[in-house]
């Protein structure tokens, strides 16, 4: 009896696993007979990514390599470059709340608060650092056509903060990277340019091999690998990039929580930035979670027109200087250095406009220039390229300075320019000059933002240890492509 129950149960246990052989071989079929592959399309959907809408992401980047910039071009010289090693490593830890896809399953839009935000610097042995202030925490993240734009609730970025804010791993996108259809292992699928842009925060990409594939599947976790090479154009000029990496599925809970990217590029020197030739290592982590209470009382349907058009200003900031301004994005600061600055209005790299930013000589307190003197400065400043005034006048700025604007029309180079000096202070005798140089074709691109950064102005405290104003600096040397000559700084006593 014994010998044929132990017969029966082998018997039993045999019939149960080629029951199961069978199960997990049809498993694997589609309807058809045909291998039904891993579906990692779903997790592309809209509505898959709206069942998760909350991820706690950490993204560390450590980047080494070279930058290059131009040397000032001086008479008698070509343009010649310098190169100089640069080392940094970012950090950023955040909240990410998705706020809206479309019906193709690409987020447009996400609420993000960041626990921690920093980067450490190191550029021909000088050092820099830069960490998100606790009120600008909050930051929406959305997209207007094809670029990611960056802003908080909570007032306008500084350069360097939108920098900062804008890794070149997107948590927008990271789900294009997955197959349009079900896959089998080691299958390759090709990813699509316009994901591959949005991932990497590029203007375009015009050339590209892309490709990626499962590498292994166990239990409810999926390896992917991939990796290629782009011909791009970011920030308005040609880049090339080698870019390999590896990213896991929890299928679980239909999550990619973790990616690693390596990416080599070689980007040419802008109007507004370094060329360089580095390699960045980027780990991302990533965890769903139920909630946030941080991106919670974000309200996006609150902030109208109006509101929205001053947080998508950049704060303009010189610490040396000490002053602040707003400005558009397009405006670029070439050089500070806190008696003098050059700004540059740069669309498509190409100049449009150039601000120059000057300290003027204290007056004792009370004392002001007259509009008719400064008048007489400006047209001594021109010399022989002043032809005639188009508009002069004082006002009151919007944040309480008095502010003499002029504006004046000659030629520089045998070309038209227009000239639009500013000469703002303040009851202590404070003062400050911006001087717009714009040639006379492109008069119609500034449209107005000369006067908004100038009306936007305000000054910062002094150091307690300040005894005495700094003096005018000397106008700093500076290539301006595609503009006639700037005008002298008028020296306004």
């Amino acid at each position: 009896m014994d010998r044929i129950r132990r017969r029966d149960w082998m018997a039993l246990c045999t019939a149960a696993g080629l029951a199961l052989q069978l199960h997990t071989k049809q498993s694997l079929l589609a309807a058809d007979g045909t291998p039904a592959g891993l579906d990692l399309a779903k997790l592309r959907s809209a509505g898959v990514l709206k069942q998760t809408k909350v991820y706690r992401n950490r993204m560390v980047m450590e980047l080494r390599g070279n930058i290059e910039v131009r040397e000032p071009l001086k008479e008698g010289r070509k343009k010649e470059t310098r190169s100089a090693p640069i080392e940094a490593e970012s950090t950023l830890d955040f909240e990410e709340h998705f706020a809206a896809a479309d019906n193709a399953g690409l987020l447009q839009t996400s609420l993000r608060y960041f626990h921690e935000a920093k980067v450490e610097n190191t550029v021909a042995n000088a050092g820099s650092s830069l960490q998100l202030s606790d009120e600008l925490k909050q930051v929406v993240a959305r997209y207007s056509d094809s670029e990611l734009l960056l802003f908080s609730p909570s007032g306008p970025l500084a350069p360097a903060e939108i920098d900062l804010l804008k890794m070149p791993c997107n948590t927008l996108a990271i789900h294009e990277l997955l197959p349009l259809k079900p896959v089998q292992l080691n299958e390759k699928w090709t990813v699509p340019a316009a994901s591959l842009q949005r991932l990497l925060s590029l203007d375009a990409i015009h050339k590209s091999d892309f490709t990626a594939f499962a590498k292994t599947h166990q239990g409810n976790r999926v390896d992917i690998e991939f990796n290629g090479d782009l011909t791009a154009t970011a920030n308005s000029v040609p880049t090339a990039i080698q870019v390999e990496g590896n990213m896991q599925i929890d299928l679980a809970s239909n999550a990619i929580t973790w990616v690693a990217l390596v990416l080599k590029e070689k980007r040419e020197i802008s109007q507004s930035e370094p060329g360089f030739d580095i390699t960045a290592r980027i780990r991302l982590v990533r965890q769903p979670q139920t909630e946030s209470k941080y991106t919670s009382d974000i309200n996006l349907t609150s902030m109208g027109n109006d509101k929205l058009a001053g947080l998508l200003m950049q704060r303009i900031e010189s610490t040396r200087g000490r002053y602040q301004m707003l400005a558009d994005r397009n405006w670029k600061v070439i050089h500070d250095n806190g008696q003098a600055a050059i700004l540059r209005m740069i669309e498509n790299d190409r100049v449009i406009s150039q601000c120059n930013v000057h300290q003027v000589a204290k007056l004792d307190a009370g004392q002001q220039i007259t509009l008719e003197a400064f008048q007489e400065e400006v047209r001594k400043s021109l010399d022989k390229n002043f032809q005639s005034f188009a508009t002069s006048e004082e006002r009151v700025s919007e944040t309480g300075l008095r502010m003499l604007q002029i504006t004046a029309v000659g030629e520089a180079s045998e070309l038209p320019v227009q000239w639009i000096f500013y000469h703002l202070s303040d009851d202590s005798g404070r003062r400050i000059s911006l001087v717009f140089t714009v040639g006379g074709e492109l008069v119609d691109k500034l449209a107005g933002t000369d006067s908004q950064m100038a009306s936007s102005l305000r000054f910062l405290e002094l150091p307690a240890e300040t005894t005495q104003e700094p003096t005018p600096a000397k106008k700093p040397e500076a290539e301006v492509s595609s503009l006639p000559t700037p005008a002298k700084k008028a020296s306004v006593k």
